[in-house]
């Protein structure tokens, strides 16, 4: 179910549009078991307002809360992420990016920068352990050369081997979820356009 909200997306708005859609296509709806799909956003789980909380104080026989599977995927593979770089291997991961996303000869070499990294998103953490696997011969050439106060220990380099072994899986699976909610988007936009 996709209806276009104009006002501000708190919970309170989101339950008045919502209940009075579903009043009209299924009116007891508040007497038979309800499931909810959600993003974990505080607009959707507020204690007090949000709009679970809302739905679920007017459910009688009670609601099942679902968060939505990409946030799932998203928060495991952050926590597997952040675990692995150690704020010491973190530390020197981003001294490194710094360092090379300022080489311009090297930059100009492999036709590409270096992608940032935070430790707030796997997704990143990921597209770096690409960059760095797809250009180890000339990154590690310039590091031996340069000698930066920032090059890669080994174990860096075996941590980011790994990261970028394991994120092509779950990039691959995050991927294809993500491009079934862009489906279900272009399919609401197109419904917009209708209306």
């Amino acid at each position: 179910m996709a209806i276009t909200l104009f006002e501000r997306h708190t919970g309170d708005a989101m339950f008045y549009i919502l209940g009075k859609f579903i009043d009209s296509v299924l009116a007891p709806w508040k007497v038979i078991n309800t499931a909810v799909l959600n993003d974990g956003a505080a607009n959707m789980t507020g204690r007090i307002i949000g709009l679970t909380t809302r739905i679920q104080k007017v459910c009688d026989p009670g609601l099942v809360k679902v968060w939505f599977g990409l946030h799932q995927l998203d928060r495991v593979m952050l926590e597997v992420y952040s675990s692995s770089l150690e704020d010491y291997l973190y530390s020197t991961l981003t001294g490194m990016i710094g360092h090379l996303r300022r080489q311009q000869n090297l930059i100009t070499d492999v036709r590409t920068t270096c992608p940032k990294v935070t430790d707030t998103c796997w997704l990143l953490i990921s597209s770096v352990a690409e960059w760095l696997t797809e250009h180890y011969i000339r990154v590690k050439k310039h590091l031996d050369e340069k000698k930066p106060t920032c090059a890669n220990p080994q174990k860096c380099w075996i941590l980011m081997f790994s990261v970028h072994a394991f994120s092509a899986e779950d990039s691959a699976v995050f991927t294809s979820l993500q491009g079934i909610t862009k489906l279900i988007s272009k399919q609401h936009q197109r419904l917009e356009g209708l209306l």
